[in-house]
């Protein structure tokens, strides 16, 4: 996920209201969504490609789960198909924030196009998958590639004025979301509603819209999830963020961290925040040890992403040129947090 560190604000909390119509591991069904709603077609897969893996440090085996096919193995190429639904928002003081306009620029951007990166010319994603995995991918056909469905028509939701507020904050008119009513119950919602299959990427965008985190703390910017309802035989992964005209920086920190911890349960040794000097978490969020990192390419702006390397503390890194993320601004691997 993709935190703004802003001032606190607060969230009254109260009951949902659905006037519209859907991401970390939940058993918890989303209000209104029933598991037949989610089920997948039977005969074929229950989520996204994935494989399992671990490593071990501290004398400690860390299990992971990344999407697309083992790097170690024979090269082969894994393609998702991502389904990007925009969301306009209409708030109770009257102001709406509508992302319609902009969700053509997601599949023009490098998270759909071959761009240049520092391994080639390729999709973002498949640029940093290859990348990380350098050492081992280098002379395989391996890939991790997005295929872009049809933009699916706009939903507009109605937020209560419990669930979501706007506020001037950076030069602009912000909206703001309660997390348990945007990401763990409107996600699922949507999802369902446009029957979106388990084995697809669903990309939300927003425009100018931050949501609390639990405890009504600001902000995550955006947000990767997974959601399996009780009696559903599949998982559904979802990324959102808000876009603006050519900038697609913080749904490509998402994104990345949905290729590299699809389910959020990819644990690793804790980590200190390279800018900061403080414990940056104990999962392998690719995006966060350089959320300040910008890399621009194909006329885009996106993020710069930490790789596996660093947070297993690899040396030498077996990613492209022995760097630890994509722009080669981390010198040395994650020091561990001891607190």
């Amino acid at each position: 996920m993709l935190r703004a560190h802003v001032a606190l604000l607060t969230l009254l909390a109260g009951s949902l209201s659905l006037s519209a119509c859907m991401s970390n591991a939940s058993s918890v069904v989303p209000r209104g969504v029933t598991a037949d709603a989610l089920r997948p077609n039977a005969a074929g897969p229950s989520t996204i490609p994935f494989y399992r893996s671990s490593f071990a440090y501290g004398g400690q085996t860390y299990p992971f789960t990344m999407v697309g096919s083992n790097p170690l193995n024979a090269g082969r190429t894994t393609t998702v198909t991502a389904v990007i639904v925009p969301v306009k928002l209409s708030f109770s003081n009257g102001v709406a924030l509508d992302p319609t306009a902009l969700a053509p620029d997601v599949v023009k951007s490098p998270l759909f196009t071959a761009a240049p990166f520092v391994d080639g010319t390729a999709q973002f994603g498949d640029a940093v998958m290859r990348a990380e995995f350098w050492s081992f991918v280098k002379k395989k056909h391996y890939h991790v590639l997005l295929s872009a469905a049809p933009i699916a028509p706009t939903v507009t939701l109605s937020v209560p004025s419990t669930d979501g507020y706007t506020a001037s904050s950076r030069g602009a008119t912000l909206g703001y979301l309660s997390f348990s009513w945007f990401v763990q119950t409107m996600e699922p919602l949507i999802v369902a509603q446009l029957k979106i299959p388990p084995t697809e990427l669903t990309i939300f965008v927003t425009y100018h819209t931050d949501v609390l985190e639990p405890g009504s703390h600001c902000c995550y910017r955006g947000y990767h999830y997974a959601f399996t309802p009780p009696g559903a035989s599949g998982t559904w992964t979802t990324a959102w963020a808000s876009v603006t005209k050519n900038n697609v920086e913080v749904l490509s920190h998402e994104v990345a961290e949905w290729l590299n911890d699809p389910f959020y349960t990819n644990a690793v040794p804790a980590w200190i925040e390279p800018e900061t000097g403080a414990c940056g978490g104990a999962l392998l969020e690719v995006g966060d040890p350089v959320t300040n990192h910008a890399v621009r390419t194909g006329g885009f702006r996106l993020q710069d992403i930490a790789f596996f390397s660093w947070f297993t503390r690899q040396t030498p890194s077996i990613a492209f040129g022995g760097r630890y993320d994509l722009d080669g601004d981390l010198k040395a691997p994650a020091a561990n947090c001891t607190t």
